[in-house]
């Protein structure tokens, strides 16, 4: 008997999700659901963060299958809301995932589709994957300290700032084209400063940005950690330090053909666990969510943490 099609699945949807092409296929969702008989639990978010509370609910009553129609953002919280629950087998919970987002880049590294005719290839053939999963905290205040888990990757430095920037925009502007305008301006502005990074090796460096991997695809589509795989049980890690103005035009072609931990500028390592000291507060996110400034950081894999339907 099949364990997926005669699941009681919790369906997340991010109403606000980077598209208004979503919209238009709830209606479509719900008949593919309903045609494959499948026992489904819908609920809309209503607000920044409201994922995290709709998943934890969820598995607290027993569900242990989530579809999740959304973003990286979506994901994200939907992980936060499974790993800050009070049960106890968080590692046999299943998501199945339609990339609705602006940057998907989750999707993108399993070539998940939002196409409605991809759904019954992705239910009927049950090809389950586990996944690893990072988790993030930070020191806030003398006493205080924050924690986040993710699914996709996290940045600081000037990968924070971009995320730090597009949200100030998208409150004047709404979402159109303000990610590629906040890398620009973040550029300009993202200071580099000596830290000490520790994982697999130690750097001591003046760093401008840093990106951790658990998937290779960031920024809708970028390859800022190349070799990062979510099955490996390991975070990959890029160090750049600040380019000059011909080193940013390399260190984009390099970019864009998944060899940036090849430039010459760049520290690049994969390790189980890493922490970083910076000498001021810096810009944090994690699958593009703003994190609290901070000067302590500290990330370690959870290896094999969620199951997941792929193509």
């Amino acid at each position: 008997m099949s364990t997926i099609l005669n699941a009681h699945w919790g369906i997340v949807v991010n109403s606000r999700a980077g598209t208004r092409v979503l919209g238009k296929n709830y209606s479509k969702i719900d008949t593919f659901l309903n045609k494959m008989n499948i026992n489904f639990t819908k609920i809309l978010t209503e607000y920044q963060g409201h994922a995290i509370e709709i998943a934890k609910n969820l598995v607290e009553k027993g569900i242990r299958h989530l579809f999740l129609i959304g973003g990286d953002g979506t994901l994200n919280e939907v992980v936060n809301g499974i790993y800050t629950s009070n049960i106890v087998d968080k590692e046999q919970v299943t998501i199945a995932v339609i990339p609705y987002g602006s940057g998907n880049d989750w999707a993108r590294y399993w070539n998940l589709s939002k196409k409605i005719s991809k759904l019954q290839p992705l239910f009927t053939n049950e090809k389950i994957v586990n996944v690893d999963i990072g988790k993030f905290s930070c020191k806030i205040s003398e006493n205080q300290t924050y924690e986040r888990f993710f699914l996709n990757a996290a940045g600081f430095g000037f990968d924070g700032q971009v995320v730090k920037t597009t949200n100030k925009m998208k409150k004047i502007w709404g979402n159109s084209s303000t990610y590629y305008i906040a890398m620009l301006s973040a550029v300009f502005i993202t200071p580099s400063q000596k830290m000490i990074l520790r994982g697999y090796k130690e750097i001591e460096d003046k760093i401008f940005s840093v990106a951790i991997g658990n998937g290779c695809f960031s920024g809708g589509g970028m390859k800022q950690v190349p070799k990062a795989d979510p099955t490996d049980g390991l975070l990959h890690i890029t160090a750049i330090k600040r380019p000059k103005f011909l080193q940013i035009i390399s260190g984009l072609i390099y970019l864009f053909k998944g060899k940036i931990d090849e430039h010459s500028l760049v520290h690049s390592f994969a390790t189980e666990h890493f922490t970083a000291k910076t000498t001021k507060p810096v810009a944090i996110e994690t699958d593009g969510v703003e994190i609290p400034e901070s000067t302590e950081l500290y990330f370690k894999i959870v290896p094999k943490a969620l199951k997941m339907l792929i193509p």
